[in-house]
Order: structure tokens, then sequence, then C-alpha cells
């Protein structure tokens, strides 16, 4: 842009003056220096960012109105708290690029707007839901769980909503990094302030607020879905935007072209017709489009842009495990990652939503006729070794060399029948409380010990004249739905223990003198859909034509005798979780049976299970869940001290 010469420029800024100082002035402040927005505030259009002092001086409050004096243009913003030396203000990149001005030396000055036309804007976290035609679509949702931060999501799942009709939903504001502030509204973490209340530590957390505020976005999906309780979505999209980056020829950092997708409830052969309708589709509104890539398919865990080799990135594990995709939600999801080409500009947005919205009734016509899993009988799955004797050994897991002492483990995890006995045992203590109305069995302290339902079809354990038994046909399923609270509890009853991440590491994987990879016999993977219980891996259920749980000891044990340590259900052990527990770990010697950090908000889970991908079974991945929580795919085992 031409600058004016200094003599109108002054003139002009006087005048702008004259009007904030009009009748009753407000405080005014200059700056000289204008820098871009703070990371994760770019949704924040049209904003500017002063320091804390500036906004006492100027009486602004978050998200208030001011008038702002950028050189020669006059405009409003709303105004957000950050951390600036004196003479310094942030500016929103779109909003610069609007003004056809760049951050670096301008006279800027700012007031409180004494008439405000644009609205104020205080950034309170909701959901919102743009109700579609369920008869038409049925329990079909599109959701963008941070329509904001993920920027434009929410405004093309609504265009969607708009132009197909489908039921959509959005979540707004969960996520402002710079004021201290990150909620994963798609599943139950968070992450905590830094003191100074700006930014977040790395950890992601669970707290009851953090529950809180997932539990009421899965609440509006469920209501937009029109699902009684209990019942699972038939399809749910997680539709979210990436800031994935690699560099050009010139060395220049851009956005990674591609869609990164992850699904669940969809065989690996749905996943390639998928990948072949959005080629066909996105033909029809773009010249060249992003390419779609699977994390579900092997070929796609790596993938190629431009010559280069990228890992797949986004898993969604997450949100598939214990979020908005989880089983008990939904019967089939994706969760879609999409780059900012689809999303930044106005009108090609609207292509993004058409073209989406084509896809997704492409899905809903094509792929999503009604599932009817059968329930295999279990009554014939009891491996007769009960439990294994772990010798004492030294390995390396996650770089670091670890021990492990003696110790026994049982062969399968706690099957329903075992658990049954325990629940009758401490409800005629009165220990234990049962919740016929909300399906479920509490402790004295109100903890969730179970619940009573199973994934499908029909329950886990069924109440009769006041007792627990196993519902018909799910004896020797493993026990899910079941606490962390509960596991320790029961494994006290048997006179064991849960498993420390280190043993159980230990037991699912080491043989040879080496750590495999999974938990099976085979050493060369081969046919590994025989052999774990996985999603995808639809010949393993014998005859189901549906991912669920198998009975305990239904496959190959591993070379330590153990059965389903990868897949079949996640399985709870004793540790805290922490993202870092291991490379705390020194490094130049053996740690001795290692605990796990000494506090934390959620406790580390292990296995995979028959609604995770092939890749989640692996011994080394894990997650975590509050220990006060329960999945339909999670269960666990005992070890015993030698």
């Amino acid at each position: 842009m031409n600058k004016m010469s200094f003599t109108p420029r002054l003139i002009l800024i006087g005048c702008a003056l004259i009007l904030l100082v009009a009748c009753q002035p407000p405080a005014v402040k200059h700056y000289t220096t204008v820098k871009t927005q703070p990371a994760g505030a770019l949704q924040l259009d049209p904003g500017i960012f002063l320091s804390a002092d500036s906004m006492v001086v100027l009486k602004l409050e978050l998200g208030d109105v001011a008038d702002v004096v950028l050189d020669d243009q006059v405009f409003q913003a709303n105004v957000y708290p950050y951390v600036y030396a004196a003479g310094e203000l942030g500016m929103n990149r779109f909003m610069l690029a609007r003004l056809g001005e760049t951050r670096g030396a301008h006279n800027v000055f700012v007031a409180k707007a004494k008439q405000p036309l644009i609205p104020v804007q205080k950034l309170k976290m909701h959901g919102e839901a743009y109700p579609g035609d369920v008869a038409k679509w049925g329990h079909f949702v599109i959701s963008a769980p941070h329509g904001d931060c993920d920027l434009f999501t929410g405004e093309i799942v609504k265009a969607m909503n708009a132009q197909y009709d489908f039921p959509t939903t959005a979540f707004y504001y969960p996520r402002f990094t710079f004021l201290g502030r990150w909620y994963d509204a798609n599943r139950p973490l968070g992450k905590a302030p830094r003191a100074d209340g700006h930014w977040t530590i790395p950890e992601r957390i669970w707290t009851p607020e953090i529950d809180s505020v997932y539990h009421s976005y899965e609440d509006i999906i469920r209501q937009t879905a029109e699902v009684a309780p209990g019942q699972p979505l038939d399809f749910l999209c997680s539709f979210h935007g990436h800031d994935l980056k690699m560099k050009d020829a010139t060395g220049t950092k851009i956005n990674r072209e591609v869609i990164e997708a992850y699904g669940s409830g969809f065989t690996q052969a749905e996943y390639h017709l998928m990948v072949k309708w959005f080629n066909e589709i996105s033909s029809k509104y773009f010249k060249s489009t992003p390419k779609l890539v699977f994390g579900n398919l092997p070929e796609d865990q790596k993938y190629e842009i431009k010559g280069q080799t990228f890992r797949f990135w986004y898993t969604g594990l997450g949100t598939r495990t214990y979020g908005t995709l989880k089983k008990s939600n939904t019967t089939r999801g994706l969760h879609m990652e999409t780059p900012n080409s689809l999303r930044f500009d106005p009108q090609v947005r609207f292509k993004t939503a058409q073209m989406f919205g084509e896809f997704f009734v492409r899905i809903h016509d094509q792929l999503l006729q009604p599932l009817a899993p059968a329930l295999v009988d279990s009554s014939d799955h009891r491996p007769a070794v009960k439990q294994v004797t772990l010798d004492s050994t030294t390995f390396k897991y996650r770089g670091r060399e670890l021990a492990v002492k003696t110790f026994r483990m049982s062969c399968t995890e706690v099957s329903v029948i075992n658990f049954a006995d325990f629940l009758q045992a401490r409800l005629g203590t009165g220990t234990y409380h049962l919740d016929a109305d909300q399906r479920k069995i509490t402790n004295d302290q109100g903890e969730l010990i179970c619940r009573l339902d199973a994934f499908h079809p029909g329950d886990m354990l069924a109440i009769r004249a006041g007792y627990v038994q196993p519902a018909p046909g799910r004896q020797y399923y493993p026990m899910t739905h079941v606490s962390w609270i509960a596991a320790t509890d029961y494994a006290d009853y048997v006179g064991g223990r849960l498993p420390t991440e280190a043993e159980w590491v230990r037991a699912a994987g080491f043989w040879d003198g080496k750590l495999h990879a999974y938990a099976v016999s085979n050493k060369d993977y081969a046919d590994l859909s025989r052999q774990i219980n996985f999603d995808g891996s639809e010949d393993v259920n014998l005859g189901t034509t549906y991912p669920q749980a198998l009975p305990c000891g239904s496959l190959t044990p591993n070379q330590n005798g153990l059965y389903e340590m990868s897949g079949n259900i996640w399985e709870w052990c004793s540790d805290w979780y922490n993202s870092k527990t291991f490379r705390k770990l020194p490094q130049d010697t053996v740690s001795v049976n290692p605990q796990g950090p000494e506090t934390g908000t959620m406790r580390t889970m292990k296995g995979g299970s028959w609604a995770a991908g092939l890749d989640v079974t692996k011994v080394r991945y894990r997650v975590a869940l509050a220990p006060g929580l329960s999945l339909a795919e999670l269960g666990f085992r005992v070890v015993w001290d030698e």
C-alpha cells in the first residue's frame, strides 16, 4: 500500500481522535508496533490484543469493542488480553490482510468504543445444534467439535446442514491457549493453565469440569440425532481442520495438502471404496484437491505428497476410544482432518461443504445398511490353564532398560461370571449399591463400579430376584464397562493386584530375549486378522458381521501362554498416566519394577480392542482414562506376586 505523506496522515489521525474524544473523552493509548495475534487466536477476527496494563487503562474487558485507528484507517475490533511490551499490540492476521497492512511499525490509537457496531465477544464455550431431516438420514450426524479453532469447520458443517439437511452440530470456543484454556469437546480431556494464566501445560488431564464440557457436547450430538438413551448413532463424523506442514521446493513451510481420516466400524474394502468415491466427487468441485488417506489402511500409514513421504498423524484415537466416536455412542464413525486450503477462502468453503456433503450422502446410501451381529456362544471358551508364571527379566521399552521381578498373571481377562460372583459378595455386604434405573453399580463413595450393559447385543449382567448374574451367553466373555476402582477392588478380593505397565508389557510381548510388536505367537505376523480382534478383522469374529468382544480364550495365546493381550478389549494397568513416564526414567541405569508417576488424573490402558485399529493393538501403544470411568471395550486381568 502507498503510504500517505506525513502531514495529511496527522490531519486524518487528528480527525479520528476528535471523534474518539468527543463529549466525554475515553482514555486513548498510542502504539507503534503491530504484531500478529498469539498462536491459537486466528479465529478471533476482528480482534486486537493488548497487554493487561493497557486493558486497565482503557477500561476494557475481554471481548469488549474498541475504536481503532491504524495509520489512515479507522475500524472497530474486539479486544483480548495478552503479554506485550510497551508500545506493542497484536492484530488478527486475517483482519490485517483485509486492511492491506502487515505487522511492523505503525501509528495505532485505541480507545473503548462509545457506540459499538460489532457484537461484544466474551468467548463463552457453547455447543450449537443444526437439526436436519432425521426421518431421511436416520441417526446420522456431522460434528465440528472445535468449530472455531479448527478454523471454519463449524461454518462448513452448518453449510452442509443448509444444503443437504443433514443433522449437524458444532462446539465453539473450547481452546484458547493464550488465555490458558484448552478443552477437547470431542473427548473428556483438557490441559491445565500455566500459573500466569497464559498458555497451558502440555500434558493432557481429566477433571470433572473437563468431563462436564465433553458430556454437554455429547448430549447435543445425541439430541440432534434423536437417539434413545443407550442407543448408538448409526454414523457420526468428527470433522476437523489441521495445520500439518511440509516444505516446498524453496524450503518454505507450507500446509500439507492431505485429508487424514480414521474410521471405525467399516471394512478395509469399504475404506478403499470411500477413497474411490472421494476422488470421483472432488473432481466435480475442484481441479485439484488434497488426497484422502485412511489410517486404517496399511498402505496409508505412510503417504507421499510432491515426492515427500510423511507418516500418518491424526488417528483420533482418544475420540474413537472414549470420546464422541466410542462404540457405545456410534456404530460407525469417521475422524477427518482437513487442510487450510479447503477452509480459509469463503468461496472455497462453500464448495467444500458441497463436496463433503455429496461424499456423506454416498456413505449413507451405500454403506449404512443395518447391522446384526451375533452373540458368540461362550460356553466352551474356558482355557484349561488359569495362570502363568513370568520369570524376572530385563528388557528395553520406550528407550529405557526396565527390570521386572517374577510374577503370575491370569491367562485371560477377568470373565463376566467371575466378576458377577464378586459383585454379589460386595452387594451382600452393603459396600456396593445397585441403581437399577441408571443400570449401574456404585460403591459407598458414589463412585462407579460397573455398568450392566454390554456393547451388543443385550446386557453383560442380569439382575434376577436381586441377584447379579451373567446375562445369557455372556458367562465367559471378558467383563467390560468396569472402572479402575472396581478392577483394583476385585484384584484385591482375589489376593492379587493390577499389573504395572512394565509388567503388562513384559507379559504381552517379551520372549525369546526380545520385545515383540504384537502379543501373538506368529513371529512373521502373518494374517494378523486371525490372531487379533481389532476393528476391521471381520473374519476373526467367528461369523459375525460387525466387530465386538470375543469370549475369553477365543484366539491363539502368545508365546507366554496369555490370551488376547493384543486386541479384544483394553486392559487397565495400575499406573497413573503421563506421556513422559518412561522418558523421565534414567538412561544409564536399569529401572527395577517401575510403578509409574506418583500422581495423576488418569490411569493407563493397554492392548487395544475390537473397536480400535490394528496399529493400536501393538504392545508399545498406551492411552489412559479417568479411574472412575468405564468403557464398553475396557476390562482387566490380575497379577499375583511370587
